[in-house]
């Protein structure tokens, strides 16, 4: 468990990181925009906005991550967990055009409307909410849970 968890925390670690540069460098791509072409009019983007939107659109690389991991344990093969990132991409936006709800780009949209001020119903706003963590907690427990029982044979 603690050798996938490391894994996973690494990948969390590089998205945090890249965050971190990309906040400031969002900010002065805005300003300039502004300056030049004045988007923004009368109303001006909070910090704390911006950096939940960034985080927000961190999530679905940190979940194809989570199920590259996961199906590089499964196929015990890196290019099966790069081959399951990438078709996790695809499968979503299936998902999404069938069923929205339960598909990650979804449950994100419908969180970062709530985070723009749009009036979103507070039930949905839950579901996505639960949809984004069970994306965020499956395939890391799937890959332990495989992990500890086919791997560490002998180690209870």
């Amino acid at each position: 468990m603690v050798f996938i968890l490391s894994k996973w925390l690494t990948l969390v670690v590089v998205l945090g990181l890249g965050l971190v540069v990309l906040l400031p460098l969002v900010q002065a791509v805005g300003l300039v925009l502004d300056a030049a072409l004045r988007l923004r009019g009368t109303a001006a983007p909070q910090l704390d906005t911006v950096l939940l939107l960034l985080l927000a659109q961190a999530v679905a690389p940190l979940v194809a991550g989570s199920f590259a991991i996961m199906d590089a344990v499964i196929g015990r093969s890196s290019v099966a967990g790069i081959i399951a990132g990438i078709v996790w991409f695809i499968g979503d936006e299936i998902l999404s055009a069938v069923l929205q709800p339960a598909s990650l780009s979804g449950a994100l949209q419908i969180l970062q409307a709530q985070i723009n001020g749009v009036a979103v119903p507070s039930f949905y706003v839950v579901v996505a909410s639960l949809t984004v963590a069970f994306y965020l907690v499956a395939p890391v427990a799937v890959a332990a849970l495989i992990f500890r029982q086919r791997d560490m044979v002998g180690v209870r």
